[in-house]
């Protein structure tokens, strides 16, 4: 049971608070439970959601013992394979709303290895592609930073150094 105070993971916005339950009239007509959702990181925007689809629409932030497995388990992580690259952007979406690392890693090695092969070849990612690799790196580092407590700046050097510690012993 989510309650005031807990931080969760919203789908592409990221880790927000949970600011307050208040009953509202969005409509003007009806009124509902909602949950107010507060981001912690970028915009100062507030969420409305209704409580009853809450539960179905966050998700609680991982525990250190669960990030800490998402990072051992990178290197043995197989690159996302998507054949339709009309649909990439909508998958890539999905993937970002999902929270499911075991989606969003491989989706940043994917795109990780197409940056260094446009790379080689002069080019740079296409503008969706970049976002999309931005987008889950922040998702990532701002879920680490906070169930870690580190700044959001120190997660890749966090993430580095704990894959170059388990390779070394």
């Amino acid at each position: 049971m989510l309650t005031t105070g807990d931080y969760v993971l919203y789908g592409g916005v990221g880790v927000c608070e949970i600011a307050a339950f208040e009953t509202q009239s969005f409509d003007g007509k009806n009124t509902e439970e909602y949950c107010k959702l507060v981001p912690l990181f970028g915009a100062s925007l507030e969420y409305y959601l209704p409580s009853s689809i809450l539960e179905s629409t966050v998700r609680s932030l991982l525990s250190k013992n669960e990030i800490l497995n998402v990072i051992n388990n990178m290197p043995n992580t197989d690159s996302l394979k998507i054949t339709d690259s009309r649909a990439k952007k909508h998958i890539f979406n999905l993937i970002l709303k999902s929270g499911d690392y075991s989606r969003i890693v491989p989706m940043i090695k994917m795109l990780h290895d197409e940056k260094q092969a446009r790379l080689s070849n002069g080019r740079r990612l296409t503008f969706s592609d970049e976002k999309a690799m931005h987008d889950a790196q922040e998702l990532m580092c701002q879920e680490f930073s906070v169930v870690l407590d580190i700044d959001k700046s120190a997660v890749p050097q966090y993430i580095e150094n704990t894959l170059r510690a388990s390779a070394a012993s």
